[in-house]
């Protein structure tokens, strides 16, 4: 009776595979889930898509603005991005890095299959354009529609043939979903307000699945989750208080840089900045690029000038672009950008957030930079008052700094001190 059952399921099984366009392939794995020397045979498309949205909070700081600005949107991403895998948690492969590379190779494939190369990247857009009037703080909720095409990869080896199932991002365009307009001249605004608000706003719709994929493909580098989680910092890997007389591993690249002893005892970084802009920079010992960099900043004189974390700094020319934090004692501001190799502040194009508050000479303020893949998030004191996520490729590094600026604002003198720098776990 029980082996009549078993062949009947067995042929239902069978019989509902073919009507549902999928051949399918004896699976020896099931006795022996060992992959040796795998090698890809055949990309099947399967002709049939399932289609996802992926929310995007889009915020565009106009409050010291007197015009309108408009941006148009849009994003990049690469084929690993693009293309999500199924592999049988039974199946298994000589070492970690053997299955990495099979991956690749599979990745490498399926963008071949669908006109893609390695290394390249495809940009998103529908003509999508955002618009903030004068004076303005709107945060938008943009919708990406995504459609991906299932199929499988048909894998051979020594020891059988195996389906792999994937599936493969062939489109995306971008909706305005939702829009939450804040009056930059309330009492108590922020930017860093507004934003929590407009993520945690019950108003703003839930994402939906059509239908729910399973697992789901990786997620781009505009996720955004509708709360703002605290970071866990790991392992502090550098620490600079200056104590012992030596800025340890800073490379000074222009600028005066001294360490001199305050009225009290305390030992600190300064820089006198009368003719030039002060640099210098620090290569982590890490190689990943999340972590966290704190700094104590102190404005001790001049009416002007700027004082800078910088993180991720990259190759460029005239400038390494990067990404910063710095306070305008004189305006008020805490500014978080990203700079071009043209020196430029990406305002409009790229990562870019600033908060308002009191800030005065003589006084001690805490900044910290936590970066942690797309996503850079701000502190004064504490307190989380900025974060913003790159629209474009993503700065990565291990290289840091502290800077002054600029000429047209000389001269002014600032305070560096207690510099440290966590990990961030994953």
């Amino acid at each position: 009776m029980y082996e009549n059952l078993r062949r009947y399921i067995s042929v239902l099984l069978f019989a509902i595979l073919i009507l549902s366009g999928c051949n399918p392939l004896p699976n020896p794995f099931a006795s022996n889930p060992f992959i040796s020397s795998p090698e890809i045979d055949q990309v099947i498309k399967s002709g049939s898509f399932v289609e996802d949205t992926e929310l995007q909070y889009f915020p565009i700081f106009n409050c010291q603005s007197q015009v309108q600005n408009t941006v148009n949107v849009s994003r990049s991403r690469t084929l690993e991005q693009s293309v999500n895998v199924s592999i049988d948690p039974n199946i298994k492969f000589a070492s970690p890095d053997k299955l990495s590379n099979f991956i690749d190779q599979v990745d490498v494939t399926i963008g071949g299959n669908y006109g893609w190369t390695n290394g390249t990247t495809v940009i998103d857009s529908s003509g999508l354009t955002l618009n903030a009037a004068p004076q303005s703080y709107p945060v938008y909720t943009i919708a990406w529609r995504q459609r991906w095409e299932k199929g499988y990869v048909v894998v051979k080896a020594q020891n059988g043939t195996e389906q792999l199932p994937y599936q493969f991002l062939s489109e995306a365009h971008p909706e305005i979903q939702n829009i939450n307009n804040y009056d930059c001249t309330a009492s108590g605004f922020s930017a860093a307000t507004a934003m929590a608000l407009s993520l945690n706003n019950n108003s703003t719709p839930t994402p939906t699945l059509s239908p729910t994929k399973v697992p789901a493909p990786t997620s781009t580098q505009f996720v955004s989750q509708p709360a703002i989680s605290e970071w866990t910092l790991g392992n502090l890997i550098y620490e600079e208080t200056f104590e012992n007389g030596a800025a340890n591993g800073f490379h000074i690249r222009w600028g005066d840089f001294n360490i001199v002893q305050t009225s009290d005892g305390n030992h600190v970084w300064r820089t006198s900045d009368i003719s030039s802009d002060a640099d210098a920079q620090l290569v982590l010992p890490t190689q990943s690029s999340d972590y966290a960099v704190e700094a104590k900043i102190m404005q001790v004189s001049g009416e002007k000038g700027f004082a800078f974390i910088n993180i991720r700094y990259v190759a460029g020319s005239p400038c390494n672009p990067d990404y910063e934090l710095y306070m305008d004692t004189f305006g008020g501001w805490l500014n978080l950008i990203e700079r071009s190799s043209t020196c430029e502040e990406l305002r409009q194009t790229g990562l870019f957030a600033n908060y308002h508050t009191s800030l005065t000479n003589g006084v001690w303020y805490t900044l910290k930079m936590e970066a942690k893949g797309p996503e850079i998030r701000a502190y004064l004191d504490g307190n989380l008052v900025m974060r913003a996520i790159e629209p474009g490729v993503v700065l990565k590094s291990n290289v840091i700094g502290v800077s002054t600026c600029c000429g047209d604002t000389l001269p002014h003198t600032f305070d560096f001190d207690d510099i440290r720098v966590w990990l961030i776990n994953p």
